[in-house]
């Protein structure tokens, strides 16, 4: 329990303080990066995505807003694309995560592990 942060399980998913918490998971992909799957538009607040390479740990916290429109359909913006052709092809998203060119959006999201901690201690207040 670090940050007074005590998760509990919640469906496939943990609940914090009252928040609903998605956690995907991704090793390092050949070309670099990350990519954290099969992520709907279903009920939770954020994303917790934790990223591991045999030299390092890298995790995030993405709001579900910062993926998904208030309607549910995936929003345009890089690192964001759709996974399946249901409900318009934008039913279900993958992010993929370049380290060598993180997009701009993702920047408050975290990175390291404690800045994902320190954002997911916020968010749940």
């Amino acid at each position: 329990m670090r940050l007074g942060l005590h998760a509990k399980p919640k469906g496939f998913s943990f609940e914090v303080k009252g928040k609903i918490v998605q956690s995907r998971f991704s090793t390092g992909w050949s070309q670099g990066g990350f990519k954290f799957q099969q992520l709907r538009n279903d009920r939770y607040d954020a994303v917790f995505c934790l990223g591991i390479t045999p030299q390092k740990a890298y995790a995030w916290v993405i709001p579900k807003s910062a993926i998904f429109d208030q309607t549910g359909f995936l929003l345009k913006k890089p690192g964001l694309t759709t996974q399946h052709k249901g409900k318009r092809g934008s039913d279900t998203a993958w992010i993929t995560i370049d380290l060598t060119a993180l997009p701009a959006w993702m920047s408050a999201c975290g990175g390291t592990v404690s800045e994902a901690l320190d954002i997911l201690a916020a968010l749940v207040g």
